[in-house]
């Protein structure tokens, strides 16, 4: 079942060195789009999801949630966070409890930080 959100995300899919991370920066000076640094979320958790159980549970979806917050090359995207309470609060945010839910609670919490109704 598709996520429901209230503003459809962008994303960028190309091959590396095509232009991505260009096209994703001007993207992100769009006064309604919130644009993070890339991740390599997919790639490095994706196939490795089975490890963390039933994501229905909270306390398997709080390990993987732990994990890709404080797993960031450049902590919290630089968002000024308190590091105690910034799971809690993209969990809030997460749609569902599934990977895909998790992502897009991540970008929410990034797109409220720069005040951008959309994420990318």
């Amino acid at each position: 079942m598709p996520i429901r959100l209230n503003e459809r995300p962008i994303f960028m899919i190309g091959a590396e060195r095509s232009g991505t991370t260009l096209v994703m920066a001007l993207l992100g000076c769009h006064s309604r789009i919130a644009v993070p640094e890339v991740v390599w979320y997919y790639p490095r958790f994706y196939p490795y999801l089975h490890t963390y159980g039933d994501l229905s549970q909270e306390k398997n979806f709080r390990v993987l949630a732990e994990e890709m917050v404080f797993g960031l090359k450049t902590p919290f995207w630089g968002m000024r966070v308190n590091p105690r309470t910034i799971v809690d609060e993209v969990l809030e945010l997460a749609p569902e409890r599934s990977f895909a839910g998790l992502y897009a609670g991540m970008h929410m919490r990034f797109a409220q930080y720069v005040n951008k109704a959309r994420w990318g």
